[in-house]
């Protein structure tokens, strides 16, 4: 599994070689605007603004999410506009493992972003205040969000994946990529208003925890879905 898992993770990594000019420009700006712009425009009224940190790691949250949601939008639709899905399904390669390599690819990329957003704006806040963090609460909220969004965009990525995979119209696939987006966050919300849980890093800790097992989910629904005729014609 692992061989074909990486068969197909080199295949992307010559596919980003191929446009890297223009991922890198679109990597340099995303972290430009969540490493640099927001948390000097943040630090900037820090006087007025005691929760500048939390919403520094919001920023960086967003664009990840963003960023996630963009890669992985169209996610098979290479195979299926070049009408190399048949053929990709037909060869030694598990079909699992083209979502698996797909997943870890995206994955990889999401990953390279929040960490070096997370890291440029806590250098950015170190310089401006002699301190990465105000407070040990501000670093584990930090860290909270971190795990939060590598559990977010896990599932938007592996949504994404599916959605490509059963839906032929790309428009209407990323509408309910979209919508996908907001499941984990309903049904936490409604878990935590059921439980009488706070707003705040327990919810967040419930969001997140059904991020991932939803993506887990997402993994068996993608072997269903390379068993289905629809997907092979």
């Amino acid at each position: 599994m692992w061989t074909d898992t990486s068969v197909v993770f080199w295949r992307h990594y010559r596919a980003f070689a191929d446009s890297m000019k223009l991922q890198v420009a679109t990597f340099a700006v995303l972290v430009t605007i969540g490493g640099l712009a927001v948390p000097l425009v943040l630090l900037s009224g820090v006087s007025q603004l005691a929760s500048f940190s939390n919403l520094i790691d919001l920023a960086n949250f967003l664009i990840c999410v963003f960023f996630a949601g963009i890669i992985s939008s169209e996610s098979f639709y290479a195979e299926r506009v070049h009408h190399t899905l048949p053929a990709v399904l037909a060869s030694p390669l598990r079909p699992v493992c083209l979502f698996i390599g797909k997943w870890t690819w995206f994955m990889l990329a999401t990953c390279v972003v929040l960490f070096a957003v997370t890291l440029l704006s806590r250098v950015v806040v170190l310089m401006y205040m002699n301190s990465s963090w105000s407070t040990s609460e501000d670093y584990w909220f930090t860290v909270m969000m971190f795990a939060f969004t590598l559990g977010s965009t896990s599932w938007i990525i592996a949504a994404n994946s599916v959605l490509s995979l059963v839906i032929r119209d790309p428009k209407a696939a990323q509408m309910m990529g979209s919508l996908a987006t907001l499941v984990p966050f309903i049904l936490g919300l409604v878990i935590v208003r059921f439980a009488g849980m706070k707003l705040g890093l327990p919810a967040m800790g419930v969001v997140g925890g059904i991020c991932v097992g939803l993506a887990v989910l997402s993994f068996f629904a993608a072997i269903q879905a390379f068993r289905s005729e629809f997907v092979r014609l």
